[in-house]
């Protein structure tokens, strides 16, 4: 069947590989035949079930939201979610095992590595240790990015933070470090680490002006905020409903100089025939969470990423909503992923995984990624598992994993 002939378009290609038979399930949005469907689908390349490292760029292990702290189980504020504080570093054991039998290149912690409780309950450096410790049996050669998220900030000082886990860096800077920076792992790619407490209530002192600005946004975003509730307390979202529930302390802001830097660094990217990976503790993207955990300032970053070049972006990477989620931007086709946490599941879960970047010099591949884990349930949301562009879906026994191939554009597909 010639490939201009063909009206099947695939946007997504999962593979689960958990059980001994194998079977295959062809879903298109056209009136071609099955067959149309295994040609398009060659076109931007199988999910890669044999987990060669020959046609990617970088591969990178992810993680969000550990939270770990040695005391017993608790519950959310809402009390609907129990907490596995000692499980979820027992689950790191199984990721670091993960993560070195895939010879990752990078590790990405997305925040939050240990619970706030520790700063007066255990002891805050002990048990950031006991994390660290862990994820130093990695090889020397993988780059660790941790990112800042809350948690971090009601343990360490940001003084603190930089010393532990380098989270300022110069990239994108020409005089000084800063806790918003890119790093660029290889040709064709970018990661733009993202601070989204730039304009935060967390760690400062009253005094400080970026509590006060801050502190303004909160009591004018939510009638309920006063600095007296910012550390507990209070009904924080009486008579309050949809997006203004984000308007309380544990979430933030990026400030409009890190916006209008983001917006450079797309420009910069596209001058430099680049794709962008952003990565940020707190959600961008309203769709991409639940509306309660997500940046303050999102509709002034969502413009910035709406604006920015097209074909620029390839994915957006989000912790801090524990639930996890995931929306697709299809007019500026990027994807928004918040990946779950091994707080909600503790030893039993699986909350971990890598992403490969696929070769960004073949056109076909180009800004497509792979997402590879034990259990993709139990990392990825269920709206990216059964989205409703999925392609094929594999069910089999090569690795003992899940993986997902996500593309943001078939330019090798003909459409009519």
């Amino acid at each position: 069947l010639a490939t201009k002939e063909l009206l099947f378009k695939v946007s997504f290609s999962y593979q689960t590989i958990k059980k001994k038979k194998m079977s295959l399930y062809l879903r298109s949005v056209g009136p071609i035949a099955c067959a149309a469907s295994v040609v398009s689908c060659s076109l931007t390349g199988s999910v890669d079930a044999e987990d060669s490292k020959s046609s990617i760029d970088f591969r990178m292990g992810v993680v969000a939201d550990i939270q770990c702290c040695d005391i017993e189980d608790g519950e959310n504020y809402a009390r609907t979610v129990k907490r596995h504080y000692r499980g979820a570093l027992q689950m790191l054991d199984r990721a670091v095992s993960f993560w070195k039998a895939k010879d990752i290149d990078y590790l990405c912690n997305l925040g939050d590595v240990i619970d706030g409780q520790c700063s007066f309950r255990t002891d805050s450096s002990k048990e950031l240790d006991s994390v660290l410790n862990k994820f130093n049996l990695l090889d020397s050669k993988v780059e660790k990015i941790h990112l800042i998220g809350n948690h971090e900030l009601y343990n360490f000082t940001r003084e603190e933070l930089k010393n532990k886990l380098q989270t300022s860096r110069k990239g994108g800077h020409s005089n000084s470090n800063k806790e918003y920076y890119h790093i660029k792992p290889c040709k064709g790619w970018r990661i733009i680490v993202i601070d989204p407490y730039q304009i935060s209530v967390i760690g400062l002192k009253e005094n400080d002006k970026v509590w006060q600005k801050a502190s303004k946004i909160l009591m004018n975003g939510n009638p309920n905020m006063n600095p007296s509730v910012y550390n507990g307390g209070g009904s924080w979202y009486h008579n309050i409903d949809g997006l203004q529930r984000r308007f309380v302390p544990f979430n933030g802001g990026l400030g409009q100089p890190q916006i209008e830097w983001l917006t450079k660094q797309f420009i910069e990217a596209k001058e430099q025939d680049e794709k962008c990976i952003l990565m940020s503790h707190v959600p961008l993207h309203p769709k991409s969470c639940d509306g309660v955990a997500m940046i303050w300032d999102f509709p002034d970053v969502v413009t910035c990423l709406q604006n920015a070049p097209s074909n620029v972006i390839s994915v957006v990477l989000c912790g801090h909503d524990h639930k996890g989620g995931y929306y697709y931007d299809q007019d500026n086709k990027i994807h928004y992923i918040t990946f779950q946490s091994p707080l909600n599941r503790g030893i039993d879960g699986e909350c971990y995984g890598v992403i490969d970047f696929l070769n960004s010099k073949n056109n076909s591949t180009s800004n497509d990624i792979i997402i590879r884990g034990p259990n993709l349930e139990h990392f990825i949301h269920k709206k990216l598992l059964n989205h409703e562009n999925t392609s094929i879906l594999v069910n089999g026994d090569r690795n003992g994993e899940d993986c997902i191939r996500i593309s943001s554009h078939n330019s090798q597909i003909k459409t009519k």
